[in-house]
């Protein structure tokens, strides 16, 4: 495990807007907060963020093709949501996660990075 300063490598609210539902977004972790490119997985924080309906976030690894189906982290309509991770990255080079929003509303996503494993 290597350790970095806490880091927001991705905002909807500031950045791309919020994730449609059922929508499937990618984000890129790998070259960003200090995680490497040969990292092939990152300690994150997750946060749903003023979800418009009851839901949850799934996230995998950005090269596969759809959800693995196992959610990791439930909300209810307004109320923000917060979990801690260890994900996989893209094993294709990218560096990226991809993020499901399983619900019938928005829901705004924040990534924080705290640390990687090499």
């Amino acid at each position: 495990l290597h350790v970095v300063a806490p880091c927001r490598a991705a905002d909807t609210r500031t950045s791309g807007g919020p994730l449609a539902p059922f929508e499937t977004r990618a984000f890129v972790v790998a070259g960003t907060c200090s995680v490497p490119a040969s990292a092939y997985s990152a300690v994150l924080n997750v946060t749903a963020v003023s979800p418009a309906a009851p839901g949850a976030l799934t996230l995998f690894p950005g090269h596969l093709p759809a959800s693995p189906g196992t959610s990791t982290v439930s909300f209810a309509p307004g109320r923000t949501r917060a979990v801690g991770t260890v994900m996989l990255l893209a094993a294709d080079g990218t560096g990226t996660l991809k993020v499901t929003n399983g619900s019938a509303g928005t829901v705004d996503v924040v990534l924080d990075v705290s640390g990687y494993f090499e």
